[in-house]
């Protein structure tokens, strides 16, 4: 039972800061890394994951460039960042304009503090099916 996915994953939705035009950061202590999903409203945007050891509030402090731009060429194409294992505690994403996007959900991965609590009131709500009877 311990081994569905529900029990390695935090999945949440964090905020873009219209000011900084960049994600809140995402901290991945216990984690082995960070998946970024995100909805493009805009078809001529990129995305930039960063890292930084230090947070200004929920804001990457003079968070570092890593890995290449995501570029969107259509209006609702869906972006995915990946970042496995980074070399700073802390991730975000820069959005370039905080008008590019709607939504940004983080997905942090393999958790060496198991079982992870995925329900956030009014925000994530969910099930675990193991072997599910048909009604």
């Amino acid at each position: 039972m311990n081994k569905q996915l529900s029990n390695f994953v935090e999945i949440r939705e964090i905020d873009v800061d219209g000011t900084a035009d960049e994600t809140h950061a995402v901290d991945t202590a216990n984690f082995d890394g960070v998946l970024f999903i995100l909805k493009a409203d805009d078809g001529s945007a990129d995305f930039q994951a960063k890292q930084s050891d230090e947070l200004s509030g929920d804001l990457l402090d003079n968070g570092a460039d890593i890995g290449d731009n995501v570029t969107v060429d259509a209006s609702d194409e869906t972006v995915f960042l990946d970042i496995y294992r980074p070399d700073k505690r802390y991730v975000a994403i820069d959005v370039g304009d905080d008008g590019h996007v709607d939504v940004v959900y983080a997905l942090k991965y393999h958790s060496r503090k198991r079982p992870v609590n995925n329900e956030v009131n009014e925000e994530i709500q969910g099930k675990v099916l193991i072997s599910p009877d048909e009604e």
